[in-house]
């Protein structure tokens, strides 16, 4: 019956959104005492010398100055986050490293709900993103603004992989998920280009949970 089914999705609802709030304060308590006192490093220089001489000052313009450098011609998104941080933040490097937070945070949380989509156990789907947040093997991606295109890559990659999901189980036309799943795909794809493989092999991910679903429901 239909009260069953709402009573099924309130039970299911009030863990997840433990869980939620579970990462976020993984990722909250990972930041807290440092993301203030962070600065600018290494080619962060070399990023804001190109945008500080701008002569248009505009997003456009700052994306256009950015985008003429070599490594960021093939990342486009990577060049608009630039822009986009230079243009609201300018010199100040602590919205640069609380934006990049942020960002953390939702690849934390698409990381869980994707895992929770493909029916992982909740050992996995909590401590996956956990172990993802506080590992150190990625600490430029961190501290590093000439690196925060990394991280934004995972977050969108994340995504993808939960709309795609999300679009074979709805079982119905879906397209909101549809122009997430290929939102997500264009940013990640053009943000860093080693994410393509992940990329497809979140489709495929995505293709064999649908066949393994539609086999149960003919069992």
């Amino acid at each position: 019956s239909n009260g069953g089914v709402v009573d099924r999705a309130a039970k299911t609802a009030v863990p997840a959104l433990r869980d939620i709030v579970a990462l976020t304060s993984v990722v909250f308590g990972s930041v807290v005492l440092h993301v203030t006192n962070l600065g600018f490093y290494s080619d962060d220089w070399a990023f804001l010398a190109r945008v500080a001489s701008s002569q248009d000052q505009s997003v456009a313009g700052l994306y256009a100055q950015m985008n003429e450098m070599r490594n960021l011609a093939p990342r486009p998104v990577q060049s608009l986050e630039q822009a986009v941080l230079w243009w609201l933040f300018g010199d100040n490097p602590v919205g640069y490293h609380v934006t990049n937070s942020l960002v953390l945070l939702a690849a934390v949380l698409f990381l869980y709900l994707a895992l929770t989509e493909l029916g992982a156990p909740k050992l996995v789907a909590v401590g996956t993103p956990a172990l993802f947040c506080l590992s150190p093997a990625y600490t430029s991606a961190r501290f590093w603004c000439a690196a925060f295109g990394y991280i934004l890559t995972v977050a969108a990659t994340c995504l993808h992989l939960y709309a795609e999901l999300r679009l074979v189980r709805t079982r119905r036309p879906a397209w909101a998920w549809k122009a997430v799943a290929l939102t997500a795909l264009l940013v990640a794809g053009l943000a860093y280009e080693v994410t393509l493989p992940l990329l497809a092999a979140n489709s495929a991910v995505a293709s064999s949970g649908h066949t393994g679903l539609s086999s149960t429901s003919r069992s």
